[in-house]
C-alpha cells in the first residue's frame, strides 16, 4: 500500500501543468471540414518551450492563423492538429523535473 502512494505522490510530482490553447482570429479562412476547392496537402511544425510545470509562458494560447500565415498559406482546410513528444523530450522533462517542458505540433491539412 506505501508503494502505491508513492507511485502516486511521484507520477503526480513529475506531472507538468502546460495547458495549451489553440485560437483563431477571423482574418484567415480556416475550416475544419473539407473544401472540394483546396487540392495541395500541406504539413509543418511549431515548436515552444513551457516552464517551471508550465506556469510560464503565462500566455498559452497559440494563434493558427499567425502561424499559417508564416508558412505561406491563404486558405486551409482539412486542418488537423498533433502534439509530438520525442523519446528525448521526455528525457529532459523528466531530467529537468518538470522545470523544462519542449512541446511540438504537427499542423495539417488542405490548401489552395
Amino acid at each position: 500500500m506505501r508503494t502505491v502512494f508513492v507511485l502516486i505522490l511521484l507520477a503526480s510530482l513529475l506531472s507538468s501543468c502546460a495547458k495549451v490553447s489553440f485560437r483563431s482570429r477571423s482574418s484567415q479562412k480556416i475550416e475544419m471540414g473539407k473544401n472540394p476547392q483546396h487540392t495541395k496537402l500541406f504539413k509543418f511544425e511549431y515548436a515552444k518551450s513551457y516552464y517551471l510545470w508550465g506556469l510560464f509562458p503565462a500566455n498559452n494560447m497559440i494563434y493558427i492563423n499567425d502561424l499559417i500565415m508564416d508558412e505561406g498559406l491563404t486558405e486551409v482546410s482539412k486542418l488537423s492538429i498533433r502534439e509530438i513528444t520525442s523519446f528525448w523530450q521526455m528525457v529532459l522533462s523528466f531530467a529537468s523535473l518538470g522545470m523544462y517542458i519542449p512541446k511540438n505540433f504537427e499542423f495539417s491539412g488542405i490548401t489552395k
